[in-house]
């Protein structure tokens, strides 16, 4: 079976394989979150327990003051929100007054959209209750009910166990699945080297480094993106909790300790913690100037943090470009529900750095990864392929003044060109895309020698199609521009045309300017006609980018040249020697002669 045939064979195989590991995620996530909640705490404390090691304490001890350090601050914020939600569910009742009197203000006169839509929805209602059948035995059952005697029931007020039970049910769940969370989050921080070591084992010896890397890069990235994360969600929650604290917001300690914790949850975490303060400010504040402008700070705190804090702070810490945060927030998310949001990214990263190492995930890495080179010949070629001239004209602009015209013709614009050359004979492009490509191509780079003197330092000869016409015409183009004159002539010429050009023109240069895939005997009986006919200080070259001798198009009687660099320091050379004027002899060099 040839490699082809197994590939085409493996797909498939490949496709149900994620399609049951997707399964298993989700039908095991009662398992998995757990797990997946200890591992990112993990991440979050261990370089806080190596801290206390290097300080002298062994690990077990290490382990202890770090969780009781991460306990208090769990504890104190928990208290901080008890004692804030106590306190505002104890002034809710004084905000009823100014809540009537915002509905009365939306409602306003009876001629607005909510008077209507109430109106509305009173004559359907009073419509379905008047068209409903009436009940003719009411009249006769009430009497009968009236005559029999009145039932005295007993009840028993004591406490009723089965309610009780029934209403603290739910709360099993949750409170084991952080049992065994803070479980396995201590058995992951005392034995995090033997895990290593044992998963290091597992990869075999020969991907030591290999699973060395990964991990290391994997801890590396969550753990400072967590971190990062951390500290800009407290710098967002201390701004909300001033801001608020200066409107006169209730509860603002609330607030800042609401918004540093919906932070956490991408997208929609921001939108939940500045709803239920301006919903405050809503029922606090007459008028409606108050909650606008918690509105606007709001919104001012969010942009400050978007654009400012998170960009500097985060920078690409997890390795994740924005469209891998997005559809990993959806994904997971969908998959395991708000926890699933919450654990998106660290999750996302680990499959990233996963996607770097292990050749079978590359696809990952490409689609998420912030460090995915896309090669600038790539990216021109795509922007010639769909027409966008100006997308192509920043990237030849850029790669220009990074060095000179010359230069980006070898390592941008020859290149394009050859993988123009090379799909248009495979017939993967249109000739359309070939003929719009080239002629963005042209009209970027000013690449028209229609104004060509008539004796040029420099001919251009194209060789097999409009390809190399474009390749001659940029050829010309970097040599004008580095004050060579030059001249093009068209792939359509005749032999007989090109020899009488080059001896007519007298170029110093004469250039055959070919792409690849090339045509050598297209070449060598080209070269074989211009060869007797040209003068002693004509020299005649063949230009095929990224060739070497041994597979020039040509034999050892031209001379081969694949850098456009190179060819035009050449001609500026030979120019400035000719351009030297001779020394006029002095009175000492007439009497020696």
């Amino acid at each position: 079976m040839n490699r082809s045939a197994l590939t085409e064979t493996i797909r498939p195989i490949r496709v149900i394989a994620m399609m049951l590991i997707i399964a298993a995620l989700y039908l095991a996530r009662d398992v998995l979150l757990p797990a997946a909640l200890a591992v990112l705490l993990t991440f979050l404390l261990v370089p806080l327990v190596n801290r206390f090691r290097r300080l002298g304490l062994n690990r077990v001890a290490a382990v202890v003051v770090t969780l009781i350090l991460a306990g208090g601050v769990v504890a104190a914020t928990g208290y901080v929100v008890a004692n804030q939600v106590f306190d505002l569910t104890a002034k809710l009742p004084d905000y009823k007054d100014n809540l009537r009197n915002k509905i009365r203000d939306l409602r306003g006169s009876g001629d607005g959209l909510f008077a209507r839509l109430e109106g509305t929805f009173s004559e359907l209602e009073k419509e379905l209750t008047t068209t409903q059948p009436s009940s003719t035995t009411t009249s006769t059952v009430v009497p009968q009910i009236a005559q029999q005697p009145l039932k005295v029931e007993v009840t028993n007020d004591g406490p009723d166990f089965g309610s009780m039970a029934s209403s603290i049910t739910p709360l099993f769940a949750p409170l084991a699945g952080g049992a065994v969370t803070v479980l396995l989050l201590i058995f992951f921080l005392l034995h995090s080297d033997d895990m290593r070591e044992r998963l290091m084992t597992f990869a075999g010896m020969r991907q030591i480094s290999l699973t060395t890397a990964a991990m290391d890069e994997a801890s590396t990235r969550i753990s400072g993106f967590l971190r990062m994360q951390a500290l800009v969600n407290a710098l967002y929650g201390v701004m909300v909790a001033i801001a608020l604290l200066a409107l006169g917001v209730p509860n603002a300690l609330l607030w800042g300790v609401i918004g540093f914790l919906m932070r956490f949850v991408p997208y929609i975490g921001p939108w939940i913690s500045a709803a239920m303060p301006t919903l405050l400010a809503i029922a606090v504040f007459p008028g409606w100037a108050r909650p606008l402008a918690v509105i606007g700070a709001l919104a001012v705190i969010e942009f400050i943090t978007n654009m400012i804090l998170e960009p500097w702070l985060y920078g690409n810490s997890a390795g994740i470009s924005s469209l891998g945060v997005v559809v990993a927030a959806v994904f997971w998310a969908w998959l395991w529900g708000p926890v699933g949001m919450i654990l998106a990214v660290p999750v996302t990263a680990c499959l990233v750095v996963l996607g770097k190492h292990v050749p079978q995930l590359a696809l990952l890495h490409q689609l998420f990864g912030t460090d995915v080179y896309v090669p600038v010949v790539g990216r021109l070629y795509q922007r010639l392929l769909v027409g966008d001239e100006s997308s192509a004209e920043e990237i030849i602009d850029e790669e220009v003044t990074k060095s000179s015209f010359p230069a980006a013709c070898d390592s941008l614009l020859m290149p394009t060109l050859c993988e123009i050359k090379r799909d248009a004979a495979a017939g993967v492009i249109h000739p359309s895309q070939v003929h719009r490509a080239l002629h963005i191509l042209q009209l970027v780079c000013d690449a028209d020698p229609s104004d060509a003197p008539d004796r040029p330092s420099l001919l251009c000869v194209a060789e097999q199609n409009e390809v190399d016409d474009c390749a001659a015409k940029l050829m010309v183009c970097a040599a004008s521009r580095a004050g060579v004159s030059g001249r093009f002539m068209s792939s359509h010429a005749l032999a007989s045309e090109v020899v009488e050009a080059a001896v007519t023109s007298k170029a110093s240069a004469i250039v055959l300017v070919q792409m690849t895939p090339v045509s050598a005997i297209h070449s060598r009986r080209l070269a074989k006609s211009l060869a007797g006919r040209l003068a002693t200080q004509q020299r005649l070259a063949s230009f095929v980018p990224g060739t070497t001798r041994a597979k020039a198009p040509v034999d050892d009687s031209v001379t081969l040249e694949s850098s456009v660099e190179v060819l035009v320091r050449k001609l500026v050379e030979q120019a400035s020697v000719k351009e030297t004027p001779d020394p006029i002899p002095t009175a000492a060099a007439v009497a020696l002669n």
